[in-house]
């Protein structure tokens, strides 16, 4: 299941989705919101709890906003069925929380973007190119042909305490980096997307903000170090 972009899960929002038994008749709108970090903790009790039909009508009435059908005709939740039901708690869910491997991902592009190793020209992918290096890097923006030619099984990039067996700028996502960015610069200013209080806010926006916040925190730290040697 694809997942909203990192710049819509910000903020609650507001988002459709139409129920896969609708998609061709496109009789079933569904507006919803994203829930927030206090709302995921509550519904993580009920599915540890075992209560997993509870849990989704107490998603649905969390963030479901309206059920409309091809005549807007507002639609109870009462009246989905059962399957639906699910499908569209499992959607909201699966855009209010975060995988295993988007929360890997934002730890690795919040390490590569503070440490700043690869703000160095070297690392610039158009010079790379142009001086070939990227055919000594294990590039992975080459076509899968030349990854395993000139795959390089001893290549190896040390960053901080991390090490790449392939160029790090591949995992630079700068849509993710952006989102991170701002979720920072409105934390920094004072500012929250949604009403409430920190809690409140959308899983993206408390993990990406505190995460941002440390990471530059020791970034400083470790300059602040190297300056005083």
């Amino acid at each position: 299941m694809k997942s909203l972009p990192s710049n819509l899960r910000l903020t609650k929002g507001v988002h459709y989705y139409t129920p896969s038994a609708y998609e061709e008749s496109g009789r079933l709108t569904v507006c919803y919101r994203l829930l927030s970090e206090k709302e995921l903790r509550s519904i993580d009790v009920l599915y540890t709890s075992g209560k997993v039909a509870e849990a989704a009508y107490r998603i649905a009435d969390l963030a479901i906003i309206k059920i409309e059908d091809e005549l807007s005709e507002l639609i109870p939740i009462s009246q989905l069925p059962i399957n639906t039901l699910y499908e569209l708690t499992n959607v909201i869910i699966h855009n209010s929380a975060m995988t295993e491997e988007e929360l890997a991902e934002l730890d690795n592009n919040i390490f590569l973007y503070t440490d700043g190793t690869l703000e160095s020209e070297t690392w610039n992918c158009e010079l790379c190119r142009e001086k070939r290096l990227d055919k000594v890097r294990n590039c992975r923006f080459l076509s899968e042909e030349e990854q395993e030619r000139y795959f390089d099984p001893n290549f190896r990039v040390d960053i901080g305490d991390r090490s790449y067996n392939y160029c790090p700028v591949f995992d630079i996502n700068k849509e993710l980096l952006s989102a991170v960015i701002e979720c920072n610069n409105l934390l920094e200013l004072g500012f929250l997307p949604d009403e409430g209080g920190f809690l409140d806010q959308t899983r993206f926006f408390v993990t990406a903000s505190q995460q941002m916040k440390f990471a530059l925190q020791k970034a400083e730290i470790k300059k602040l170090k190297e300056q005083q040697k």
